[in-house]
């Protein structure tokens, strides 16, 4: 189990220097209205404080964080209801 909520943890960080990448592309294109901020707000909930100051590594400290908790919640889940269904 340890294992599978590390791989959450790595694809946290994974959408964190993704999205970092795209922004840093499109730089000048990317506006506050665009169509992809909700998709930002999903899968990187820490961008919903935007309008404070953050570095990079703190928005991947706490996506890490995050995608570790969404890993943990539902690996305990599935766990418990692959024993129910035995």
């Amino acid at each position: 189990m340890k294992t599978r909520i590390g791989i959450w943890a790595c694809t946290g960080a994974l959408v964190v220097l993704s999205l970092s990448l795209i922004f840093i592309a499109f730089r000048g294109m990317i506006h506050t209205e665009s169509a992809l901020w909700p998709i930002v707000y999903v899968v990187c909930p820490i961008s919903l404080f935007r309008h404070h100051a953050m570095s990079m590594y703190l928005v991947l400290l706490v996506n890490t964080g995050t995608y570790a908790l969404a890993g943990l919640i539902f690996e305990s889940m599935r766990r418990r209801f692959a024993s129910h269904s035995t």
